[in-house]
């Protein structure tokens, strides 16, 4: 459980997307589906059978849409944290003076 925040604590509004974290997610799903389809692939294998080999190009479509799929979700956070405030506000910091 966290500890409480201190009075009158506010958090500093972060102001850009934050690249590296996108990757860490990216890298981060991959290695873990590449863990997932490891062992699914050792867990298919029925005694006295040769475990069949799976093509290269589906374990690098399956990772690169789990590496996508992370990226896509940092990001969509990212973006969010950086918009914070006001519905229908700019999105800028200056006002729309015309």
């Amino acid at each position: 459980m966290p500890l409480p925040r201190p009075a009158g604590y506010r958090p500093r509004r972060q102001l850009r997307v934050d690249r590296r974290r996108i990757a860490l997610a990216g890298c981060l799903y991959a290695l873990a589906v590449l863990v997932l389809l490891v062992l699914a692939h050792h867990a298919s294998r029925t005694p006295g059978e040769l475990l069949p080999a799976i093509h290269p190009r589906f374990w690098a479509l399956v990772i690169g849409m789990a590496g996508f799929c992370g990226a896509w979700g940092e990001t969509l956070r990212q973006i969010s944290l950086t918009r914070r405030g006001q519905p229908g506000a700019p999105l800028d910091e200056r006002g729309d003076d015309f």
